[in-house]
């Protein structure tokens, strides 16, 4: 749908912020945020200049606002599928890969909001760097529990290794325009946890196809 043929008088505030929003997950994704400006983000939400900055103060504000939202925060759709199809602990940590490629696939291989952000806010100490710094460490958390709920050593070092691998398959996907770089990835984190649990590969595959006592 075009934003811009929206009327401003169209649904109460909560919607007009939504709006917005969605106009900045569109616009910073695809062009980029030091090239998206205020004026164009207002047209593309259909709202007026008066409602923008009652919704938000600032362009940063709004950066913030698309760093928390559902458009921005994949991890939020690859775990909450993994959950509700109850993928066990093992098999998540490679099954990851296969859900976060089917997102990337969706959204155009346009690559990770945070990386975006990260590359285009040089500020050590602007708001949306902090907001990265936080998913960052979300995402190393996420990988670090699951390691842990089936029993693999040293998860902490698991899950900032995943994480390392998942920024450089991310930005990958960008380059070569497919899931390929996630797919890749997928293999990888077979041989990484087979290596770091000195295992073979195929007694890896083995632990991670084996089924829970809840399935």
């Amino acid at each position: 749908m075009d934003r811009s043929s929206l009327s401003d008088e169209e649904g109460p505030a909560p919607q007009a912020r939504d709006r917005i929003v969605g106009a900045a997950a569109d616009l910073f994704f695809s062009k980029g945020i030091r090239a998206t400006g205020v004026d164009t983000l207002i047209e593309h939400a259909g709202v007026a200049k008066s409602t923008f900055y009652r919704q938000f103060r600032s362009k940063d504000e709004l950066i913030v606002a698309w760093l928390r939202s559902s458009q921005a925060r994949w991890i939020d759709v690859v775990t909450a599928e993994l959950e509700e199809d109850r993928i066990p602990p093992a098999r998540a940590l490679v099954e990851f890969w296969d859900r976060l490629g089917d997102w990337a696939e969706r959204e155009g291989y346009l690559g990770c909001p945070y990386l975006k952000a990260l590359a285009e806010i040089e500020e050590p100490s602007h708001v949306a760097r902090l907001e990265v710094d936080a998913f960052i460490h979300e995402v190393d958390d996420y990988f670090a529990r699951t390691a842990a709920a089936c029993g693999l050593r040293s998860p902490r070092e698991i899950g900032l290794r995943l994480r390392l691998l998942t920024m450089g398959a991310l930005t990958a996907i960008v380059v070569e325009r497919s899931r390929e770089p996630l797919d890749r990835a997928r293999d990888v984190t077979v041989h990484l946890l087979a290596s770091w649990q000195g295992m073979t590969r195929s007694e890896m595959e083995a632990f991670v196809a084996a089924p829970t006592s809840d399935t």
